[in-house]
């Protein structure tokens, strides 16, 4: 349970952090 737990705030943070990058990219070439 708790290891399921683990691997679903992992997965849903990199999702976070993959979005953040790419906005952050975008910005940058500007």
């Amino acid at each position: 349970m708790l290891m399921k737990t683990g691997m679903e705030i992992l997965k849903f943070a990199g999702r976070l952090s993959a979005k953040f990058i790419i906005w952050l990219a975008a910005r940058l070439e500007k």
